[in-house]
């Protein structure tokens, strides 16, 4: 967080990096607003300077633009100010893999208590390979939980204090199909476990 307690706004990346494309990003210092759409606050490789000196990304650029072509070529309307262009006098940025690799943001899972900071690379891999600030919903009453604390969250019993017929039911039928299972003995269960070839046999 930026000093006076004031956070960068959030952006979504595009065209950047598979598996950080489209999600919600917090970058710790604000990114210069050439590289940034000013109507989809989204980060392309590319984005349009036009004569107003507002800054599209190529898909709300060319959303801009009026069907017809005027005498003067392609004409426009900026969605920001509804100022009039002409499309060949805006200007095309590219943002350079070196830049886009240099942006440092913040782990997707702060709310949850992460503060891990990272380029758009080390934060794909910290989240998919590292991070224990994951939340997901209790399947009993539905609060979203540390993925690590969900077994303690489900033994004591949340389900108890949850005013929910649906959840009850659902809760009730997984309780069942459990008990079902526990009639097969272990043994058997690893035996034919080891026949599918899934069984992990380290030992823990």
């Amino acid at each position: 967080m930026e000093e006076g307690g004031r956070e960068p706004p959030l952006h979504r990346v595009r065209h950047l990096l598979t598996g950080v494309n489209w999600r919600l990003t917090r970058f710790v210092d604000d990114v210069p607003y050439y590289h940034t759409c000013g109507l989809c606050n989204v980060i392309p490789k590319k984005t349009m300077l036009l004569p107003c000196s507002h800054v599209l990304c190529e898909p709300c650029h060319k959303g801009s633009l009026q069907d017809e072509q005027g005498e003067d070529g392609v004409e426009g309307v900026c969605p920001l100010d509804r100022k009039q262009f002409k499309a060949r006098h805006c200007a095309r940025i590219q943002l350079s893999e070196k830049k886009a690799n240099s942006l440092q943001a913040y782990c997707w899972n702060p709310e949850q208590g992460c503060d891990f900071v990272g380029t758009l690379h080390d934060i794909l891999t910290h989240c998919e390979e590292e991070c224990s600030f994951h939340a997901l919903a209790c399947p009993r009453c539905g609060e979203s939980v540390l993925h690590a604390d969900l077994p303690a969250h489900y033994t004591a019993g949340c389900g108890d204090t949850i005013d929910n017929e649906d959840v009850r039911e659902s809760s009730a039928d997984e309780d069942e199909a459990t008990r079902e299972n526990g009639d097969f003995r272990l043994e058997d269960l690893k035996t034919f476990l080891r026949e599918l070839d899934v069984l992990d046999t380290e030992p823990l």
